[in-house]
């Protein structure tokens, strides 16, 4: 579905504005809405807020959100949308000067809107957070954790950061005015708006305090799939956007580098946290590693120019 069309699904606006809107794309995610949404409900804040779900899944889960959690507003998309789609969506729909995102798979802290709203109030257009580990009991979950969450590792310290993510970030409604939607894309597209962000001039602070919970994939066949998706998406990002890295893209078959040069950097993020994050690195890396290779397959699979890139076609109409 292209982004354009999402203007024809806007819901009707009956009561005041809120201070923050918080959208959550669902697709397929029917058995983590409760936990999610409850946690949303436990919110200990003085601001005014609405949620909305964008809902692209198979089954409309709309009937379950209206009996169990009937204040949450619900976008229904006619077919499965790209994490990017379904965030515009949102974002078309929401009515707070400041807009918020998370993931069905999360649950939050219960000081989330209170830290988000305030840091953006305190004049931080773009706020990200740290993601805690929501399945520390699972050996593979925490495998999978490691590999994509240690940027925003709770460890890290609040301050500037060049990076977003969509489970966990906030921004005032004016940076949307200013820079546009997200990109159309599987993945990749919270890296490319953040890019887009810092070349414009917007400076992105991540909020160590500002924390949610991520259930991480437990079975190592959607681990090694997300990671080949990841990595697809990531060739794409740095061919068009130049970003760091981009000499990947020049230079395609350094790829093969990748999971060496990912160890490290992994490693080196958690060192922050002291010596049982690279001693919970060291006892998970054999899952890790196969991820790394994962992801590292998915980027040569989309490493070399194509005349139709999906992202190239998405940029030559903007």
């Amino acid at each position: 579905m292209a982004t354009e069309n999402l203007n024809r699904m806007t819901l009707p606006q009956t009561a005041p504005a809120p201070d923050i809107s918080i959208v959550i794309p669902c697709y397929n995610a029917r058995e983590h809405l409760e936990t999610c949404l409850s946690s949303v409900a436990d919110q200990q804040t003085g601001y005014r807020y609405e949620v909305i779900i964008v809902d692209s899944s198979e089954e409309d889960v709309t009937p379950f959100i209206r009996e169990r959690f009937p204040w949450v507003r619900t976008v229904r998309l006619p077919q499965r949308a790209y994490p990017g789609v379904a965030r515009n969506a949102g974002i078309l729909n929401a009515s707070g000067r400041i807009i918020g995102f998370t993931d069905t798979d999360c649950r939050l802290d219960s000081r989330w809107l209170q830290v988000l709203g305030d840091a953006v109030s305190d004049g931080k257009p773009v706020v990200t957070g740290a993601v805690l580990n929501g399945t520390a009991d699972s050996y593979i979950g925490t495998a999978d954790y490691l590999i994509e969450m240690t940027t925003f590792h709770p460890s890290r310290k609040s301050g500037p950061i060049e990076h977003i993510i969509t489970a966990n970030v906030a921004f005032e409604r004016k940076v949307v005015d200013h820079i546009g939607l997200l990109d159309d894309t599987i993945k990749g597209s919270d890296r490319m708006y953040a890019y887009r962000m810092v070349q414009h001039g917007i400076p992105i602070w991540f909020e160590a305090e500002m924390k949610v919970y991520h259930k991480n994939r437990t079975r190592l066949k959607k681990i090694f799939c997300n990671q080949y998706d990841c990595g697809f998406g990531a060739a794409n990002v740095r061919r068009w956007a130049k970003v760091s890295g981009s000499i990947l893209a020049r230079c395609p078959w350094l790829a093969v580098g990748i999971p060496i040069a990912r160890t490290f950097f992994i490693a080196r993020r958690l060192a922050s946290g002291g010596i049982r994050p690279l001693l919970s690195f060291v006892r998970h890396y054999p899952v890790i590693f196969l991820g790394l290779l994962a992801y590292t397959a998915g980027y040569l699979a989309n490493a070399f120019p194509k005349k139709h890139s999906q992202l190239e076609t998405i940029h030559d109409q903007t």
